[in-house]
């Protein structure tokens, strides 16, 4: 039996950003994601973050 994954709010946003930024550039969803986690990470200041 399949698991169930139950999408907040918040991260239908995410995904529908991606998906627009996936169309306005020749980058992949897959890249961009990337790209968007290495950022947040650069922003993280102590490991509670």
């Amino acid at each position: 039996m399949g698991k169930t994954y139950l999408a907040t709010r918040l991260e239908r946003e995410d995904f529908k950003l991606v998906e627009k930024l996936a169309q306005q550039t020749n980058l992949g969803k897959s890249e961009i994601a990337r790209r968007l986690i290495l950022i947040g990470l650069k922003h993280v200041q102590k490991p509670e973050d």
